[in-house]
């Protein structure tokens, strides 16, 4: 009892906190909206403006291409996992990367390229593209995991390459694929008609290009070349070409650091430092004594030699040095001292900053990059990055979302956690979220474990993903901008009804959407406080007297426990159930009933479709038509199982407010 009560204690002060519709009648603003998107497909992010999908009722996936080619993929995959480019895999092109199950049970990945071809090869354990489109590598391992590797033309649908005599192979070129033989575990290299074009005696390969190949043998490193002819001696202790791709290989020679140039092997750079870490846009990061610097190819020093770590960031290159972090140029001029724990980022010439407090808790700030402060040190997390407009924060435990140009919050309350979703909308809610508008109205239900923005047919989509029954393929609602604009004919009413506080400012949207259970007793509640002066706490009586297991809404008890509304049975409301003619009419007569008005008997109203009004609900379906508290559907028919929506249930407590409720 001592939780249910503080639930709903706390359900209390949250509407207390929400924020407050100032304009009235015609400067009523109705703010950003959404609206549901039905579809029979979940779509994922592609490459470019591509998609990938999976068609629900079909079970089957496809790419969808921006020009409007659909590919459907032949693959029985479980799941959709990501995007792989091609260039950090030495793949043909680049790839999605999908979950397939194995006749064990086990699952594999398998790769399709963006242009539909399929890594599926059936008799092997799983298949990897290579940087051909034509070939696959293909991979078995026995009961004790030994894998063997072979390739498939996927073309002529042969092994050319058969999986027994490879522990791995790297295909380069159909002349040149370096192999671990199975036999002797010495690297060599073979041609794709499996024909040995350099022995296999080597401890190591790695092909730099077509003409020369980095060897090691008996500890030592050198460079060959294709023709299996001895280019540089094997005088080095290491020699590395993927450590860097802007034409260098870094060698070690004893205590001597050299740089190689990859068209020109015998072009070597000697270094005087005790080692080299990066290259990057013609910036080399080095070590002497432990200390890091920055030169350039020519050995000219650009950051002297006096930090334990450099980060190059955005055009500027992040220091550290004794504990303590700063921003220098690439001048080597310290544009921002080293007073800070850690700069964290550096974007539009500022800097996100992190420094440890005394209860060793890091706190976030923003700088400018001359040392002028922005935002101070006080936050638990700054995203600089969440949009070009805005940034997101957190403190004890709340976020919001910021306005760079004015550094002001741009949601009217904060929130547990927020992420930004795009200049409209934001996610709010710690492991399960909603989406609200940035007037703090909550637009979605409250169940989503992922939200983000998704561009489909060139229109910009909020995907909302929440667990299904597949564990691997979460289920996804869609949701498009509108205006929260009500219907034509109801807009003047329900500017009336706000200037009424009849409508709880969250309620303020999707007006032509159905009401739940939960949100119409929110409205029963804002009309009894309309006309008694009553607060919400005043309505509930004693939070011990049950539980509804699903549902710990203030407004829900009050009702309940005035004997507006029901539940469901087994102790459970269903609060986001939609509410039907008769179930409205029911409550809205217990409603009335609750406010002093003695229930007459209503005559009954000659209805075509009076068998399909359930006996419970007989008497109050006709006191309501009765007494014009809701009209009919046409041609003499109440239609008591259809949906109210929000927009006619707001009119019709206006309208008893302010008419009916003095004839009653």
């Amino acid at each position: 009892m001592g939780n249910y009560l503080t639930k709903v204690l706390a359900s209390i002060l949250a509407i207390t906190l929400l924020f407050t519709l100032n304009a009235f009648g015609d400067e009523v603003i109705f703010n950003y909206d959404l609206e549901r998107v039905p579809s029979d497909y979940y779509f994922y992010e592609g490459f470019g403006d591509d998609n990938v999908f999976y068609n629900i009722k079909e079970n089957r996936w496809g790419i969808i291409k921006a020009n409007g080619e659909v590919i459907n993929l032949k693959g029985d995959y479980i799941s959709y996992c990501d995007i792989v480019e091609g260039k950090y895999y030495n793949f043909y092109a680049n790839h999605y990367r999908f979950l397939i199950e194995n006749e064990s049970g086990t699952t594999s990945f398998v790769y399709v390229s963006n242009n539909g071809i399929e890594s599926i090869v059936d008799g092997y354990t799983f298949a990897n593209p290579t940087m051909n489109e034509n070939y696959l590598y293909i991979y078995l391992e026995d009961e004790v995991n030994e894998r063997r590797t072979g390739i498939y033309n996927i073309i002529t649908d042969t092994e050319v390459i058969p999986c027994s005599k490879y522990v791995s192979l790297n295909y380069a070129n159909d002349s040149f694929i370096i192999a671990v033989s199975a036999h002797n575990g010495k690297y060599g290299a073979i041609n794709i008609n499996d024909e040995e074009v350099v022995p296999f005696e080597y401890d190591n390969l790695e092909y730099i290009n077509d003409n020369f190949v980095i060897a090691a043998h008996d500890g030592k490193y050198g460079v060959i070349n294709i023709k299996y002819e001895q280019v540089l001696p094997y005088e080095f202790d290491e020699i590395s070409f993927s450590w860097s791709r802007e034409g260098y290989c870094k060698a070690l020679k004893g205590q001597d650091v050299l740089l190689i140039n990859t068209n020109d092997i015998n072009h070597i750079i000697p270094f005087v430092y005790d080692d080299i870490f990066s290259i990057e846009d013609g910036f080399i990061r080095a070590q002497i004594n432990w200390k890091q610097g920055i030169v350039d190819i020519n050995s000219n020093e650009i950051v002297p030699f006096i930090y334990d770590y450099i980060e190059k960031k955005d055009g500027y290159f992040i220091v550290h040095s004794d504990g303590k972090a700063g921003v220098i140029n690439k001048n080597g001029e310290e544009i921002m001292p080293l007073m800070f724990d850690e700069v964290i980022d550096i974007k539009d010439n500022k800097a996100t900053v992190v420094i440890l407090d005394e209860q060793e808790n890091w706190k976030y700030g923003l700088y400018e990059l001359n040392g002028d402060e922005i935002i101070p040190v006080i936050y638990d997390f700054i995203d600089y990055n969440a949009s070009d407009k805005y940034m997101v924060i957190s403190k004890d435990g709340y976020g919001n979302i910021i306005d760079k140009n004015t550094n002001e919050e741009v949601l009217p309350q904060k929130y547990s956690k927020v992420k930004y979703i795009n200049d409209k909308y934001a996610a709010v809610g710690y492991g399960v979220k909603c989406v609200i508008n940035f007037a703090g109205q909550q637009l979605t239900s409250c169940k989503y474990e992922s939200i983000y923005t998704i561009k489909i047919n060139n229109e910009e989509l909020i995907a909302c993903e929440y667990y299904g029954e597949d564990k691997f393929k979460n289920n996804i609602d869609y949701f498009r901008a509108t205006s929260s604009d009500p219907s034509d004919w109801a807009v003047e009413e329900i500017k009336k009804a706000i200037e009424s506080n009849l409508i709880p400012f969250e309620l303020q949207v999707s007006y032509k959407s159905n009401i739940d259970r939960e949100d119409f007793c929110k409205v029963m509640v804002a009309f009894i406080s309309e006309k008694t002066g009553m607060k919400l706490e005043d309505m509930i009586i004693n939070c011990g007297d049950f539980q509804f297991n699903d549902c710990f809404s203030a407004e829900v008890i009050a009702c309940y426990q005035l004997g507006i509304v029901k539940g469901k049975g087994n102790d459970m409301f269903d609060p986001e159930g939609e509410i039907t003619r008769e179930e409205a009419a029911v409550m809205i007569v217990n409603l009335l009933k609750y406010l002093g008005f003695e229930k007459s008997v209503p005559d009954e109203i000659n209805l075509k479709d009076r068998e399909e009004i359930s006996p419970w609900s007989n008497d109050a379906a006709d006191y309501v038509l009765q007494n014009n508290i809701m009209l009919g559907t046409g041609d003499n028919m109440f239609s008591p199982k259809s949906n109210i929506t929000r927009e006619q249930t707001y009119i019709i407590m206006f309208r008893m407010l302010n008419s009916l409720y003095n004839k009653l």
